[in-house]
């Protein structure tokens, strides 16, 4: 046994594996309509456990075939949970509504978990380093699959054109910014900004739901999720810039532990939890 690989961006997607996806997919299951396809997704859940131990144990082995294989269940249960966004958001036509955003988080996390597998197999495409490719893995948890569904349980709170628009948008920088960061910093810069304003959006309607909320803690968790995200865009912007501009005011070893914790344990799983108290208090608002 080894813990060469057991790093911080590893325990930070191994967060996202154990308990922010399934906290995530619980809200997606509970609070949407009859055009989720629930047998799929109960299946999911039930494998998903076993299937983010196995990914967590792949850590704790060099990089190699059996880290690999250790690595495929938890790919394979993010292919699923694309398969049911995918599935959900053509039986609603892809309408441009509250479960969007539900659905790009299931569809964008399989990115995230076939980049995980591809990193513990220890080859990628790129050629680039492998913290890039462990980074875009732990990315795709969060930006890719975290912030989607909160948008969607932000615009089943408040019915406003803008947070119904907010999905695609997300879903197009979220994109364009993991494209940027491996191949071109302009790409990176205008993707950041993207971020950076959508980001901020969202962190606005956080701060304006959380008085709505009954429970204190709920209140609070909003409030905390709301902050952490605009400091989490503020940094990514200004990696983002210093890569253009080639002054390099902070770094990938500054940002994993201050962008990479402020986004895992500052915004998803507070915003995650909050909403979660939040429907098991009151009756919610369905996201379909």
């Amino acid at each position: 046994m080894s813990l060469d690989s057991l790093d911080l961006p590893a325990v930070i997607l191994m967060l996202a594996s154990l308990i922010v996806v399934p906290l995530g997919v619980d809200l997606i299951s509970v609070r949407s309509g009859p055009l989720l396809p629930r047998q799929g997704l109960k299946l999911l859940q039930r494998a998903a456990l076993p299937a983010a131990l196995m990914l967590a144990a792949s850590f704790f082995v060099p990089r190699s075939p059996l880290a690999t294989g250790l690595a495929v269940p938890w790919m394979l249960i993010t292919w699923g949970l694309a398969s049911v966004g995918l599935l959900h958001a053509t039986r609603r036509r892809f309408t441009l509504d509250a479960p969007l955003g539900a659905d790009v988080g299931l569809m964008l996390l399989s990115i995230g978990g076939t980049w995980a597998l591809m990193f513990r197999l220890g080859r990628w495409p790129g050629g680039f380093d492998p913290i890039i490719a462990e980074l875009t893995a732990v990315h795709f948890h969060y930006a890719g699959f975290a912030l989607p569904v909160v948008v969607s349980l932000i615009a089943a709170e408040v019915n406003h054109t803008l947070t119904k628009a907010l999905a695609p948008l997300l879903a197009l920088a979220v994109l364009l910014l993991a494209l940027g960061i491996t191949y071109s910093p302009l790409v990176e810069l205008l993707a950041a900004g993207l971020v950076v304003a959508v980001a901020l959006l969202i962190a606005t309607f956080l701060w304006r739901i959380a008085p709505r909320m009954s429970q204190t803690a709920a209140r609070w968790l909003m409030r905390l999720a709301g902050t952490s995200l605009a400091a989490g865009a503020a940094l990514a912007m200004l990696y983002a810039a210093g890569e253009f501009t080639g002054e390099r005011w902070i770094d990938i070893p500054r940002m994993i532990p201050l962008h990479g914790l402020t986004m895992a344990l500052g915004f998803a799983l507070p915003a995650l939890l909050g909403f979660r108290i939040h429907t098991a208090a009151e009756p919610p608002p369905k996201i379909v």
